[in-house]
């Protein structure tokens, strides 16, 4: 029997997306703590060392959502509708952000504005570039333009475009490099749009029918990334493995929504997931700042509680900047994406 994801199960991600968010959050916490420059527990770096892998379930997510409508019913956009959805949605958000970490910079470090200028224009256009994004966290985004390029052509001919697509992973696995420019276009990570594809694809097509198979679904994706979680080589067999851990526990949430539901946190996570993408871009912002703070207070105050203190302050900063800002860009980007159709319906009467 074929069976089509539910309106619930495709809502149940924003509680993934908090996951991932929150992983992120820990990983970079755990990382300045563990940093010789500051804290220098290495123990406490290596125990959060492997919770990078939210990227990786960001990528698969990313795969996953941008494909619903080819897999579950749902009415498939034009290109053009396609990618102006995609640009209001992260342009805006990625520019604010990237302006706010170039200025915090040039302020700190008393060099002018105009030294950071052209790292601030293709970090906000999240074009390739020799220097690395800022802050860092863009170059996930610049990996996802490029996605979104090539599933564009998907929306003109599904064939030609899924074959450019795993065309393009099996290239990104395949090919290592070193320079920078081919090192973004084939990017390891690059597999896991395809995966979070195939996941797609996959969970449209299952019909579980019992608990019980349920939480054998979900256990066996628990499995996956808790192996993935071990297995923490940047290379593409390593993002190979992170990817499918990472599609594991996405085809158990999705396929087991309605036997897991209750489960859930409610609210607060749910609120976590749709701040996912502001606590992303901006966390590192509030570590970093908190982190100055604290590290004047590293003889009096556990290194754990150090790591409590930025992790929770960094989701919280998260939360804000999702209320303050991106909601309410949210709210622009329905309105202009709407406003066409409403031309057009008028028109017509």
């Amino acid at each position: 029997m074929v069976a089509r994801a539910s309106n619930e199960k495709v809502a149940s991600l924003q509680y993934l997306r908090g996951v991932a968010a929150l992983m992120v959050v820990l990983f970079h916490a755990g990382a300045l703590i563990g940093s010789d420059n500051y804290h220098g527990n290495q123990a406490i770096g290596s125990l959060t060392s492997g919770l990078n892998i939210g990227v990786d379930l960001f990528f698969v997510l990313s795969g996953f959502v941008i494909s619903v409508p080819l897999f579950l019913g749902r009415t498939v956009p034009s290109p053009r509708e396609f990618l102006v959805n995609r640009a209001l949605r992260i342009y805006p958000l990625v520019a604010l952000t990237a302006l706010i970490f170039t200025a915090s910079s040039t302020i700190l470090s008393g060099k002018p504005f105009a030294d950071n200028i052209d790292v601030l224009l293709s970090s906000a256009l999240l074009v390739p570039y020799p220097k690395d994004p800022v802050p860092i966290v863009l170059w996930t985004l610049r990996q996802e333009m490029l996605f979104y390029l090539l599933f564009a052509v998907v929306l003109v001919s599904r064939r030609t475009g899924l074959i450019m697509i795993v065309g393009w992973a099996t290239s990104s696995f395949l090919i290592g490099s070193s320079h920078w420019l081919w090192g973004i276009f084939f990017h390891p990570n690059n597999i896991q749009f395809a995966m979070g594809i195939g996941t797609c694809f996959v969970c449209s097509r299952i019909s579980i029918s019992s608990a019980l198979a349920s939480v054998a679904f979900a256990l066996s994706g628990a499995l996956l990334l808790v192996y993935a979680l071990f297995w923490n080589e940047h290379t593409s067999v390593g993002m190979f493995n992170w990817g499918v851990g990472s599609a594991g526990i996405l085809s158990s949430i999705v396929v087991g929504t309605a036997y897991f539901s209750s489960l859930l946190l409610g609210r607060s996570l749910l609120l976590l997931g749709k701040a996912s993408f502001s606590i992303y871009l901006i966390h590192y912002f509030f570590i970093s700042a908190v982190n100055k703070v604290l590290f004047g207070f590293r003889h009096f105050l556990p290194d754990v509680v150090s790591l409590v203190i930025l992790f929770v302050l960094a989701v919280i900063g998260g939360v804000i900047f999702f209320l303050l800002f991106e909601k309410p860009l949210e709210r622009v980007r329905k309105g202009l994406m709407l406003r066409p159709k409403l031309t057009c319906a008028g028109q017509t009467t």
